[in-house]
């Protein structure tokens, strides 16, 4: 029994034995495979890397580690279109940073980033996405808008801004003075109006803005100037208007309406002039001092908007009347009297200008300019004449602003 126990002792010794020597064979054989081209070398990765895009090219900012063998670096494009390498020359001990830039034309770009020691050693890759803005961008780009321009008596002028656009870091106003000599000004981005002390009628007007198309670009990309006039005639300021109640005139004032809304710079709403359908026929007027002499060109009418009920009181056929002096200009025949047109040619009012609208309520103007001949004489004062409105049956008429422009103060 003993015999057999021995036997089965000495096998086991010798399984075990065969094990441990193939385990230290295959060991050898996987040391001597791993070592047999010798130690891997591994090179720091960039800790971050910044693109800044320029016109047609980017400025790369890459932040290495403290890996002091790093020498070098190389940049290439995914689709092997751009290969570049850059030398990393330190300034400082431990962590710093190299910068370059790079020529490009315009377009997307992904980007493999590498950094590397003298001997060719890679870092793991630094993958590095960017965009290149050139001429095709730079022709996208618009200007600021301008919403209006106001000439005024003075030689003074208004101009409104739209809001600027998205990007736009500032906008330059170039502008003829009245002499005609070149003004440049800056327009932020929250003026919204800019006043000109001194313009030439019909000079020239260039707005050119400036972009970034992102917070960090290196180059601002300016928008092709667009180029625009004052205008012709300037705009009467009406600081300067008053209401003359004259015989047979309108008072206005129904459903809490005023004339003096004419002339108070709010368009539209209920800020209106309302006569009285009762007790006002058609034809129904009302006169205005416009606080100055001149030769008036354009009248611009604003009627009421919104519904129907309310379009339908703006004047449909309107006269409008001047004269330089009051003095025995009144007229006494009531407005509806067929004398009455001819008693104030009589008293020297001219009439200056006229309009009739088809009798369309569905495509009845909210706004229209009534334009003066330009053989008319200089005038003070202006009689609206409102004829008929879209609501023949109903005689109420409104207006809610007017805005008179003129070529010269007399």
């Amino acid at each position: 029994m003993k015999a057999i126990i021995d036997k089965i002792n000495q096998l086991a010794r010798l399984v075990v034995f065969g094990v441990l020597a193939l385990a230290c064979e295959s060991q050898e054989d996987t040391f001597s495979e791993f070592v047999k081209n010798g130690e891997t070398i591994y090179i720091g990765k960039a800790d971050t890397v910044s693109v800044a895009p320029g016109f047609k090219k980017l400025r790369f900012s890459v932040a290495l580690n403290a890996d002091p063998k790093i020498s070098k670096g190389w940049l290439e494009s995914t689709d092997g279109s751009v290969g570049h390498e850059f030398d990393v020359n330190r300034t400082k001990n431990g962590k710093d940073t190299v910068t370059f830039d790079l020529e490009l034309e315009e377009g997307e770009y992904t980007f493999s980033l590498y950094l590397m020691d003298d001997a060719g050693h890679r870092s793991i890759r630094s993958e590095v996405p960017a965009r290149v803005f050139g001429e095709k961008y730079q022709a996208s780009l618009l200007n600021r808008g301008i919403k209006n321009i106001e000439a005024f008596a003075d030689g003074s002028a208004k101009i409104s801004w739209s809001t600027p656009g998205e990007g736009i870091i500032e906008t330059m106003l170039n502008y003829e003075d009245a002499d005609g000599n070149t003004q440049t000004m800056p327009v932020s981005n929250d003026e919204t109006k800019t006043v000109i002390a001194s313009c030439k009628l019909g000079g020239k007007i260039q707005v050119s803005s400036t972009y970034k198309p992102i917070e960090n670009a290196i180059d601002a990309f300016g928008a092709i100037p667009f180029e625009t006039t004052f205008p012709t005639l300037f705009q009467l300021d009406k600081n300067n208007f008053a209401v003359i109640k004259l015989a047979n005139d309108i008072a206005g004032t129904k459903a809490g309406g005023s004339l003096t809304k004419l002339y108070d710079g709010n368009i539209g709403g209920n800020n209106f002039y309302h006569s009285d359908p009762k007790n006002d026929p058609m034809p129904q007027h009302f006169t205005l001092d416009l606080g100055v002499s001149s030769n008036i060109a354009e009248i611009e009418i604003y009627g009421r908007t919104g519904g129907k009920s309310s379009i339908e009181k703006n004047p449909r056929i309107l006269e409008i009347w001047g004269i330089n002096d009051l003095a025995g200009a009144e007229t006494m025949l009531p407005s509806n009297d067929p004398g009455w047109e001819q008693e104030s040619l009589d008293k020297g009012w001219v009439k200056l200008a006229e309009i009739t609208h088809p009798d369309d309520l569905n495509n009845a103007p909210t706004d229209y300019i009534m334009t003066v001949a330009d053989q008319s004489p200089s005038v003070r004062y202006i009689r609206f004449v409102v004829k008929a409105t879209w609501r023949a049956d109903k005689k109420a008429s409104h207006l809610t602003e007017i805005s008179v422009k003129s070529s010269k103060i007399n």
